[in-house]
C-alpha cells in the first residue's frame, strides 16, 4: 500500500495502475481492476489492531490493516 496525499482520486488510481503494471510480469493478463477507498482522518489515532471495513473487490473479500498490510480471505 502506498499512501499518497493531496491527489485527486483519478490521479491516485492512475498511479496505482502504473505501480501494478510495473510489477506484473508481461506474460500475465490483467483480468480485473478495482479499488476501495478507506478514508482515515488520523492514522495515529487508530488502535494497533484496527482494520478497514470488509470490502469485496474482483470477487474476493478484503480488508486493510492499519500497518499498511492488505489481507484477503
Amino acid at each position: 500500500i502506498k499512501i499518497i496525499k493531496n491527489l485527486f482520486i483519478e490521479q491516485y488510481i492512475d498511479k496505482l495502475k502504473n505501480l501494478i503494471s510495473n510489477d506484473v510480469p508481461k506474460n500475465f493478463d490483467n483480468i480485473k481492476e478495482g479499488y476501495y477507498e478507506w478514508e482515515v482522518d488520523n492514522w495515529r489515532s487508530l488502535k494497533k489492531e484496527e482494520y478497514s471495513p470488509e470490502f469485496k473487490l474482483c470477487g474476493y473479500y478484503w480488508y486493510c490493516y492499519n500497518e499498511y498490510i492488505i489481507k484477503t480471505f
